[in-house]
């Protein structure tokens, strides 16, 4: 039971595995504060970064790698599995990501745009814009705050179908630029 704090960028898989567990997942920003502030509210058992940094809150609000360490080998203890093991039943993801150089000036026209084009999908906006299809495949596109480019994210069943879906949404991205 409880929660755990996920970024959007992070794989639908995570869920997954959450739901399978009877764990709930609070989708964050990609900000590190936001992550770190979600692990610090009631019945949050675990936060991830998305890039290697883990939280366990019992232990501190912060990104604790020792801390992750010692989960780890307890879970690994009570399932008496081994880590290739337990990782051989974990779905793969197929979570494709891209960067799209982007004006500053542009940047609130293509995220505009880019939910003009997601009008007939179910839209996200914890961070930039998660465009969901009824499959359950998504795109995110998010503006970098510091460089004058876009990031996109986006996952799908199969490789194919991913590397569409971010090419497809790359392009709105791209002509809205321009």
């Amino acid at each position: 039971g409880g929660r755990v704090a996920l970024p959007v960028t992070t794989t639908r898989v995570a869920e997954q595995v959450c739901r399978f567990h009877g764990v709930q997942v609070e989708w964050t920003s990609t900000a590190l504060d936001a992550l770190t502030a979600a692990a610090r509210t009631e019945g949050m058992v675990f936060a991830a970064d998305g890039r290697g940094g883990f939280v366990v809150p019992e232990f501190g609000p912060t990104i604790d790698g020792l801390a992750v360490f010692l989960r780890l080998l307890g879970l690994v203890a009570r399932t008496r599995l081994s880590l290739s093991q337990i990782d051989a039943r974990i779905p793969q993801a197929r979570l494709l990501r891209r960067t799209v150089p982007t004006p500053w000036a542009a940047k609130g026209v293509v995220m505009r745009s880019v939910i003009e084009a997601a009008e007939l999908y179910r839209i996200d906006t914890t961070d930039g814009v998660r465009v969901v299809a009824q499959d359950g495949s998504w795109a995110l596109v998010l503006p970098d705050p510091a460089e004058a480019v876009t990031h996109l994210w986006a996952e799908a069943g199969d490789v194919d179908s991913a590397q569409s879906l971010i090419e497809h949404w790359a392009r709105v991205v791209e002509e809205a630029a321009t």
